[in-house]
């Protein structure tokens, strides 16, 4: 059950968040603001509100993205978006990229002396 345990939290956390895009409003299309001294930074491969970590937050955007760029009219990302959400570096922003993020997220959860490994370590490793 241990060696499940990531993957059904993967799976709730990704139906939760595919809710979540389904009745959010198109009216929250600004991005709040990032602090100049981050605004500066190289970012994570992964962190695509740019806050300095690798958070469930990003999981979701890659996923509200995917969502909203899969209809017509819908939000697209930026070039900018593409570079840090496309984790698997497949070109397309996409479930996948959600779904590594919180992959990850969940193994650096489960397995605490993991904290120091990037996300295209683990993704290396797992042969994501």
């Amino acid at each position: 059950m241990k060696k499940h345990l990531p993957m059904i939290l993967i799976g709730i956390i990704l139906i939760l968040t595919i809710l979540a895009c389904a009745v959010k409003s198109n009216a929250e299309t600004e991005e709040p603001g990032v602090p100049e001294e981050i605004a500066q930074e190289e970012f994570l491969l992964g962190d695509i509100d740019k806050d300095g970590a690798v958070t469930t937050q990003d999981a979701y955007k890659v996923l509200c993205l995917y969502a909203s760029s899969s209809v017509e009219g819908g939000e697209r990302p930026t070039e900018e978006q593409k570079r840090l959400g496309d984790v698997n570096e497949d070109g397309v922003l996409d479930g996948r990229d959600s779904s590594a993020i919180l992959a990850y997220i969940t193994n650096v959860a489960v397995n605490e002396n993991d904290e120091t490994m990037s996300i295209q370590a683990f993704l290396e490793e797992m042969q994501y």
